[in-house]
């Protein structure tokens, strides 16, 4: 049974990344620019939360090779052959530097790999782990060899949001998968005692999202002038881009507030299209980058 709320959510992030990805060929310094950058602090948490919450420790070595190494070694000689053939560049054919988009294939490898080794019931080692997660992603940017090699750097900032994924959806299955009331264990009373305190304050928890929500909407309006647009890409050291630990800290956060925003606001009804579109993002990833570098390539617009 296809999960509706998550198959809505990754249709409106996939319309997010091509809108994201077009914008960058006529963005100025205006609206375009802005909503640049509120895609950004968005759209590539929750994808990542999206992976994360399908993951299964069962499987990895076939899951990999089928859906993640054959798609990066056949679109990683595609797009080089695109650059030299049809955009005329001199590219080198290679495997060790995804190009552009598809790095994000070689950080699922990784994360995938990684799964079975953070993997656990616990919920003291669930967030000890994902708090490790979120320092490792701190302290990645003080070492000038965590960069695009390899997209080493954003293997490691966005990591904590594939664990996040995979951690809510271990607490939806127990949610689930409770007894009858007067038939648990402690464990899944305690469960159950979570989720009525989670209906029971669930307004004041709506009202602390919006408010945190408006709160970075404020924020953002004050700072985002001095933004750069590749610190959200969060491919390189601070030193490189020119920013600095606290950036990181608040996308980071901004990123939790999203997915925390749509637990609880996405619908679990079919959204026309978009649920649709959700079935079908990895070939419009992996597809719409030709697209947008023909397009580039002939600067239609500019």
């Amino acid at each position: 049974m296809r999960n509706v709320k998550m198959d809505n959510l990754k249709g409106i992030l996939i319309v997010l990344v091509v809108v994201g990805h077009f914008l960058e060929l006529c963005m100025g310094e205006g609206f375009s620019r802005y909503l640049y950058i509120l895609i950004y602090f968005f759209h590539m948490p929750l994808f990542v939360y999206c992976s994360g919450y399908f993951a299964k420790c069962s499987g990895i070595g076939e899951r990999i090779l089928k859906k993640m190494l054959f798609p990066y070694v056949i679109f990683q000689m595609l797009y080089i052959l695109f650059e030299r053939f049809v955009l005329k560049n001199d590219m080198e054919m290679q495997f060790s530097k995804p190009y552009w988009i598809l790095w994000y294939l070689v950080a699922l490898m990784v994360w995938t790999i990684l799964l079975p080794v953070v993997a656990t019931d616990s919920r003291k080692k669930q967030a000890m782990l994902l708090a490790l997660a979120v320092i490792a992603a701190l302290a990645a940017g003080y070492d000038s060899g965590v960069g695009r090699s390899m997209s080493l750097s954003r293997i490691i900032v966005y990591f904590p949001f594939f664990l996040l994924g995979y951690d809510l959806h271990m607490w939806d299955k127990e949610r689930e998968e409770l007894p009858e009331e007067g038939q648990e264990t402690g464990r899944e009373v305690k469960t159950r005692e979570i989720d009525v305190l989670a209906v029971k304050y669930k307004k004041v928890l709506s009202v602390l999202v919006i408010a945190a929500l408006i709160a970075i909407a404020l924020f953002t309006g004050i700072r985002m002038e001095a933004w750069k647009i590749t610190w959200f890409y969060e491919a390189s050291p601070y030193t490189d881009t020119g920013y600095d630990i606290e950036f990181r800290l608040f996308h980071l956060a901004v990123g939790t507030l999203g997915i925390l925003g749509v637990r609880r606001f996405l619908p679990d009804k079919k959204l026309p299209v978009f649920d649709k579109l959700g079935q079908k993002t990895m070939p419009i990833y992996l597809t719409h980058g030709f697209l947008v570098k023909w397009i580039d390539m002939y600067n239609l617009f500019s």
